[in-house]
């Protein structure tokens, strides 16, 4: 849900890293188990400053993520409460760097395979589409550019400088060209990502010849933090990168790249959202989001104290940042569209802390908004149902494919096997060089996530090993320094009565935290079992007014109080914010 919003916030934040030593070499990361995904531990590589770790996916998948080290310690320690244990390995530079090498190539790589399969699925909607006689589904990016609302001032400026580069029968040739060259495609699904960048190209340039301006609701609007008057400095700046813009489209239309129509979209758009800015006095930046994200349910959305916090987080760090981008002397393409993305999701923060929608948002988002573009090849009813047969038969080959390479398995192929075999992988035969001994991928009991790490920091070369504090582990710390009385000892091990802590339906139901005791777990766990069966038969009563969430939390408290039982704990409890800093201890 919003996870995956907070987690592009702070990509965009940029925050001091805890520690410098962090960055520098190779680590196994455990994380302790906790309710939700990885209930029974976790386990991930730190290669410098990215951490590598493999998720069950959709349809049965594994999927390799690859995050910053701020971001995962502030998901998992934080947002998730867990704590972190990471056995820092003696390994040399060269062997880091191959490590490295190999992580990176396997995530490029399982990308790479993941985006053929929606490639390839998009293919076969558009022959489907035309196959009812019906509009293709709409072109990612065409919506930005869209026809019909005459012309803008910005458009034509740059519309003239096309002109006096290229001559004024550019434009319409090009256009003239990429048509042709779409019906000469026709409906092949061989063809179908050449036909939709060349349809995209045609567009874009429609756009530019028309004047047309960026679509209104791709743009920002200029209210609250997003209307905050601009310095003379980041006025100047936004002059010089609208320049930028205007050249870099200028070079993409002398360019033959086939894949050049999103960024000369985007290229245009910009330059008319700089032109504005820097005419306005006011940032104008275009939505990262725009058409992209679905609703998320009313009773699954956090507070709205929650949302305010984050927005205000965020703020802070645009308000620190906007003038180090709008202020550049030079353009940077990374930099500004972090702008993009932090400036939509403090507008989506700031709506649902006033009460309204909010989606669920993709961790990073182009501002390319969709729009249907009428196309309909020159072929046959028999020659679009043997197109749509092909591509039925090439999608269900990469599917049987995706399933060969990253089928999950719950014992053989999890976040233990995978990062391991990877790893093993990286020094063909010489782990044992590298690291101390070489892992054998699942032996025994090693793709348990604890087990497979007390193995590793026995057999391979550690340097050290450090700890994460869980974000209430921290928290209880310091209050405990602060008031070590029992009455406050006893408040902070209730979850209703806990300073730090406050009850989630997701967390399900439980009256005391165990994670901090030993001997007295399992007394502890009857009590959260008596609890939460009394709490499920109100649930049940309530089951009709409540949608049966009182229940269904009831039910995940009973599961997760058995463990407590026999000594073991799973649940610790969760965050909807945290501060952005996790504080690190040895």
């Amino acid at each position: 849900m919003w996870r995956a919003l907070l987690w592009a916030a702070l990509f965009a934040c940029a925050a001091p890293a805890a520690r410098a030593e962090e960055a520098g070499g190779l680590a196994w990361i455990y994380v302790e188990a906790n309710t939700g995904g990885s209930s029974g531990g976790h386990l991930a590589l730190l290669v410098r400053d990215t951490v590598y770790h493999v998720q069950q996916a959709p349809e049965g998948l594994f999927q390799l993520e690859r995050q910053d080290w701020r971001t995962f310690r502030y998901l998992y320690a934080g947002l998730q409460n867990r704590t972190l244990v990471l056995a820092h390995l003696d390994v040399a530079e060269p062997d880091v760097e191959q490590a490295h090498d190999r992580m990176a190539r396997a995530y490029v790589a399982q990308r790479s395979e993941l985006d053929r399969r929606e490639r390839l699925v998009l293919d076969r909607a558009w022959i489907v589409a035309w196959r009812a006689g019906e509009d293709p589904p709409p072109l990612q990016g065409a919506g930005l550019l869209p026809p019909g609302a005459g012309e803008d001032p910005h458009a034509v400026r740059l519309r003239e400088a096309v002109r006096e580069r290229f001559g004024a029968e550019f434009l319409p040739r090009e256009i003239a060209r990429a048509d042709a060259h779409a019906r000469a495609l026709g409906g092949a699904p061989a063809h179908g990502i050449e036909l939709r960048e060349t349809l995209l190209l045609r567009e874009t340039l429609r756009a530019l010849d028309a004047g047309w301006p960026v679509a209104p609701d791709a743009v920002l609007p200029s209210e609250g933090l997003l209307g905050e008057p601009l310095a003379p400095d980041e006025v100047a700046g936004t002059e010089r990168l609208a320049a930028a813009q205007r050249d870099a489209a200028l070079e993409l239309l002398a360019s033959e790249r086939p894949d050049r129509g999103l960024a000369l979209a985007l290229a245009a758009a910009r330059y008319q959202a700089l032109s504005r800015s820097a005419e306005r006095g006011v940032p104008v930046l275009l939505d990262a989001y725009a058409g992209v994200g679905q609703p998320i349910p009313a009773s699954d959305r956090s507070s709205a104290a929650t949302w305010t916090r984050r927005a205000d987080e965020l703020a802070a760090v645009l308000r620190g940042g906007r003038p180090h981008v709008l202020g550049a002397k030079r353009w940077d393409e990374a930099r500004y569209h972090l702008l993009e993305l932090g400036a939509g999701l403090w507008r989506e923060y700031a709506r649902a802390a006033a009460g309204g929608p909010v989606r669920k948002l993709p961790r990073t988002s182009l501002p390319a908004p969709a729009r249907v573009v009428a196309f309909r090849p020159d072929a046959t009813p028999s020659g679009l149902a043997g197109a749509e047969r092909d591509a039925d038969t090439a999608l269900a080959a990469q599917k049987q494919r995706l399933d060969g390479l990253y089928r999950y398995g719950v014992v053989r192929r999890n976040c233990v096997t995978e990062i391991v075999r990877l790893l093993n992988d990286a020094f063909e035969g010489e782990a044992a060089r590298a690291l101390g001994a070489e892992l054998e991928p699942g032996a025994g009991f090693d793709f348990i996530p604890f087990a497979f790490f007390d193995s590793a920091t026995s057999r391979l070369r550690v340097e050290r090993v450090e700890i994460v504090p869980s974000y209430r582990e921290h928290e209880l710390a310091r209050v405990l320094a602060e008031d070590p009385a029992l009455p406050r000892r006893l408040g902070e091990s209730v979850t209703f009565t806990s300073s730090i802590y406050t009850p989630r339906w997701r967390d399900g139901t439980f009256l005391f935290f165990t994670d901090d005791v030993f001997w007295r777990r399992p007394v502890l766990g009857f009590a959260n079992l008596g609890f939460a069966a009394g709490s499920g038969v109100v649930g049940v009563l309530a089951a009709p007014l409540d949608g049966a969430r009182r229940a269904r939390a009831a039910g995940s408290g009973l599961w997760y109080s058995l463990p407590e039982l026999a000594f073991f704990n799973i649940r610790k409890g969760t965050f909807e914010w945290v501060p952005s800093e996790t504080p690190v201890q040895e």
